[in-house]
């Protein structure tokens, strides 16, 4: 069996693969079409992709409202990823009630798995 090291890349290095959080590069053509193709690569090796997106807002992690989690996944599925994973952070019971509905919002409306880490 052929192995692959995959690295986790961070928003304070110049990588061809940013992660979908990073604001600057979320919307990079050039950035979204290289992971697009690296997802490729790993789809003709038979295997599956998890991509992870941490959503972090002034260097420290937030609450994510559902519509943004949803809208997180379906981003990431886009880019061929078979399974969409969101970290949101929750400060109420509120939030946390709110980050169990993303999960739903995702099953019901995308086509991958969904998982939302809190």
């Amino acid at each position: 069996m052929k192995k692959i090291k995959v690295v986790q890349i961070g928003t304070g290095h110049d990588h061809s693969f940013a992660p979908v959080n990073s604001l600057k590069k979320r919307t990079d053509k050039d950035a979204v079409k290289k992971q697009k193709a690296f997802i490729k690569l790993i789809h003709d090796m038979s295997k599956e992709v998890l991509m992870s997106s941490h959503i972090i807002y002034d260097n420290t992690f937030k609450f994510v409202p559902k519509e943004k989690v949803l809208e997180v996944a379906l981003e990431q599925e886009s880019r061929g990823a078979d399974i969409a994973k969101i970290v949101s952070n929750a400060d109420t019971e509120e939030e946390l009630l709110e980050n169990f509905e993303a999960i739903t919002l995702c099953k019901k409306n995308s086509e991958n798995s969904c998982a939302v880490f809190v």
